[in-house]
């Protein structure tokens, strides 16, 4: 294997890795901001099965996200 392939494998891997951070950093800063009525409605449609980290990446990719808050709980 060559020095360029072996680099070249450490930038993917560190790119990568940058990425995965960036994203749990976008994941906690919008989780960070949400008040309590927000986090019964996640909590809420986590329980009927949604995937909790879909749903804050949909809150945080749409700007004004429009919330159908659910009392029934």
């Amino acid at each position: 294997m060559t020095l360029a392939r072996l680099q070249s494998g450490y930038a993917q891997d560190a790119r990568a890795t940058a990425e995965h951070y960036k994203l749990g950093a976008t994941r906690y800063e919008t989780a960070r901001l949400l008040n309590p009525r927000q986090w019964k409605e996640l909590w809420s449609r986590c329980m009927k099965g949604e995937n909790f980290d879909a749903m804050i990446d949909e809150i945080a990719a749409t700007p004004n996200y429009e919330w159908k808050y659910n009392d029934d709980i």
